[in-house]
């Protein structure tokens, strides 16, 4: 059977529509009633399933993907940003026998027990793991790695068997040595797709911060240098360096072109433009 990844969400912090936005792309989406929601995987193998990140909208996701809690049997919390972290409290629904099994690193782990603490009489146990350090949880052998991000953000190399799922949702270049020997030759890369060009990022921006006069703060946060995601170009490029079987985009902006224009752009058969609900066989 081989693993089977779920994309929940491919969207970024606000999701697509944005509500009150008036961009092309949250216009069409509305029209459409298609959404990007906040990001999330779930990825399935032979022994079990492992739920990737907890976002706002995780309730929805497991709606609209016919799965509960009862059907996954660990959680990996990559970073405490709200898009990643804020359905924790979601767990509290359902359970199976014993307590759900949530790890994350020594950050992440310690903000969920201050903000979901009350879920661990019963519902979760939260265990701090450490870079690099692999653990066995929900059937795989799971790598933890550091990313290049502006928070402490961790990435997964997910094995079961010869198959290898490397999950990089939320960063930028260059990527630690260390983690870039993990990820190599991927059967399947889950990689930051955040926007196609600067003007994506421009648009993004200055519908949340106003428009920034000084070139000097825009470079260093939001151009091609400075932002703390990828674009599609770095994305692709990434995945090619790495050698990776096959790439799929994430985390977008709702100001990047609508996914059929993406699509049209950017997907071959080695990189996907990824869309909520998609289903990768690997």
């Amino acid at each position: 059977m081989g693993l089977i990844v779920t994309i929940l969400g491919s969207g970024c912090t606000y999701g697509t529509p944005k509500p009150g936005c008036g961009c092309r792309t949250c216009r069409e989406a509305a029209k459409k009633g298609v959404q990007r929601t906040r990001f999330g995987l779930l990825v399935q193998g032979k022994k079990g399933t492992l739920l990737v990140d907890a976002g706002p909208d995780l309730r929805q996701q497991m709606l609209d993907n016919h799965f509960s809690m009862r059907d996954f049997d660990a959680v990996y919390l990559t970073h405490a940003h709200y898009d990643h972290f804020s359905g924790v409290g979601e767990f509290r629904g359902l359970k199976k026998a014993g307590k759900l099994q949530v790890y994350g690193g020594s950050h992440c782990i310690r903000l969920a027990k201050e903000q979901f603490g009350h879920l661990r009489r019963e519902f979760v146990d939260f265990k701090t793991v450490k870079p690099y350090e692999p653990l066995r949880a929900a059937g795989f052998e799971i790598t933890p790695v550091r990313l290049n991000h502006n928070y402490p953000c961790t990435g997964l190399a997910i094995r079961e068997g010869e198959k290898k799922v490397c999950v990089a949702s939320d960063t930028r270049l260059p990527l630690p040595a260390r983690t870039m020997a993990e990820f190599e030759g991927a059967d399947l890369l889950v990689v930051d797709g955040f926007a196609e060009t600067s003007g994506d990022v421009r648009k993004f921006s200055f519908d949340v911060w106003g428009k920034i006069e000084d070139k000097a703060t825009f470079d260093a946060h939001f151009s091609v240098k400075g932002l703390h995601h990828l674009f599609f170009r770095q994305a692709e490029a990434l995945a090619r360096g790495l050698r990776a079987k096959k790439a799929v985009s994430v985390h977008t902006i709702h100001s990047a072109p609508p996914h059929c224009e993406l699509a049209k752009r950017h997907e071959t058969k080695k990189f996907l433009v990824g869309f909520d609900g998609r289903k990768i066989r690997v």
